[in-house]
């Protein structure tokens, strides 16, 4: 949530129903008008600009927690530079075997 209030209530809900696994939990994305059009049977070919870029940040947390290798054609998004990247002790079910796998 934006709202500072409504963040620090997600939080403590949360830290209360799930504190042994917050580790495992992705960090947030912000709730976008447009997510109903991911739930159609056909996904539109242009997705609006905000939804491409919340997807992206999420596929991108997923990669790397996965510890997959990947080249990031899209648009650069401006708040990239403000996101924070989750530090590697805190990475939740480590590949411990290999190297990277690439795709």
């Amino acid at each position: 949530p934006h709202n500072a209030w409504q963040r620090e209530a997600a939080d403590r809900t949360v830290a209360q129903l799930l504190g042994a696994y917050r580790h495992r939990i992705l960090r947030p994305v912000n709730a976008l008008s447009s997510t109903k059009l991911l739930l159609q049977k056909r996904i539109p070919e242009q997705l609006p600009s905000p939804l491409s870029n919340a997807c992206r940040a999420v596929a991108r947390q997923v990669l790397e927690v996965l510890e997959i290798d990947f080249n990031d054609h899209g648009p650069e998004i401006e708040a990239e530079e403000n996101v924070e990247r989750l530090p590697a002790a805190e990475m939740p079910l480590r590949l411990t075997q290999g190297a990277r796998r690439t795709h």
